[in-house]
């Protein structure tokens, strides 16, 4: 696993998907340049960030474009996605994987960017951000998990652990069960609901002290399924190279309903992509409700006999805060009494 320097004084910023054209999210973009700036971080940003036009911020050739100049600039050590949107996909055929493969930095996003991501992490053996958004940074405040979002970029949240390095972190006390509307663009997260990761043993019972370990592979499920049979993934390889150290799947929805989310699971289990399974972790899901069947029920409907122990409800995807996921790195999960940690391992 190739895992990208640490960035020291500039990242980039791409609208691989949308942009941001009203005035009250270019506020809140500046506002985030203006934080990076704090932490003697600048910003190169490509001028589509400001651009929405049918849910893309450009043609599908400039995105890729933009990406690649980034990619290859010196003087740029990590990439972020600028938001999530729906097109990012289209990109994929326009990028030059040995480029980025020569290039190491740190891509991150979340939603929307797991097309990327995943593609990269599984194409390139590259180690990929699964984590917030230039956007969220914009607030005036950062939260915590911001704060250590951008430590992590940086290299100072790693510390010597088993001849590598790791990143802790607990489980956060509250988050945002809404989407918040923006009225100035600074505004910060409305924490309103208790945190309870919840997990289940191999044969699906609750357990109050539950853990496992593997390589780390996942994201937005939505938008793994876009990248599912095409050339831009390579998710076997990535599956036998790591199967030694066990696969955990780091896995969150967006607007996938219980059939579509049973229908998913099945596709990757038929395809052979839960070989090697060590446990699943996910995320909290953003547009799920119950009707015919819960969550957890169109989870195991899909898997069908496959015996993992899953977590659901961690903190990671569009309900924040997040914790950054190191796709790539060893994950160390572990819930006790609803309360989760992970620890990540940056290991060869």
């Amino acid at each position: 696993m190739k895992y990208p320097p640490f960035v020291t004084n500039q990242i980039g910023v791409c609208a691989l998907s949308d942009g941001k054209s009203d005035l009250v999210d270019i506020h809140r973009i500046q506002n985030a340049i203006a934080q990076f700036q704090k932490r003697q971080i600048q910003t190169a940003y490509s001028p589509d960030i400001f651009h929405s036009q049918k849910g893309r911020s450009a043609n599908a050739r400039q995105r890729a474009k933009d990406l690649m100049q980034m990619v290859q600039d010196p003087n740029i050590q990590g990439v972020l996605c600028l938001c999530g949107g729906d097109y990012l996909c289209e990109v994929l055929p326009f990028l030059d994987y040995e480029a980025i493969q020569d290039n190491p930095k740190w891509l991150q996003g979340y939603s929307d960017p797991t097309s990327l991501l995943y593609s990269v992490l599984t194409k390139c053996d590259m180690a990929t951000l699964y984590a917030n958004n230039f956007v969220d940074f914009g607030m005036q405040t950062w939260h915590d998990s911001l704060v250590k979002n951008c430590e992590l970029l940086c290299g100072f949240a790693t510390k010597p652990h088993l001849n590598a390095f790791a990143l802790e972190q607990s489980s956060y006390e509250r988050y945002m069960p809404n989407f918040l509307e923006k009225i100035t663009g600074l505004e910060e997260y409305a924490l309103t609901a208790p945190v309870c990761w919840k997990g289940f043993d191999k044969k699906r019972q609750p357990c109050s002290h539950i853990s496992f370990s593997g390589r780390q592979i996942g994201g937005c499920l939505d938008c793994i399924l876009n990248v599912m049979g095409t050339p831009y993934e390579n998710t076997q390889a990535f599956i036998q190279k790591y199967k030694d150290d066990g696969i955990v799947w780091c896995l969150e929805t967006f607007e996938l309903g219980a059939p579509a989310l049973t229908r998913a699971l099945w596709q990757m289990k038929q395809a052979g992509w839960f070989s090697y399974t060590k446990g699943i972790v996910f995320g909290r899901p953003t547009f799920f409700q119950e009707q015919e069947c819960s969550y957890q029920e169109a989870v195991w409907q899909g898997i069908a006999d496959l015996e993992v122990p899953i977590i659901f409800d961690a903190d990671f995807g569009h309900r924040p805060p997040r914790i950054p996921l190191i796709l790539g790195a060893i994950g160390c999960w572990e819930v006790i009494d609803h309360k989760g940690k992970v620890c990540q391992i940056l290991a060869k």
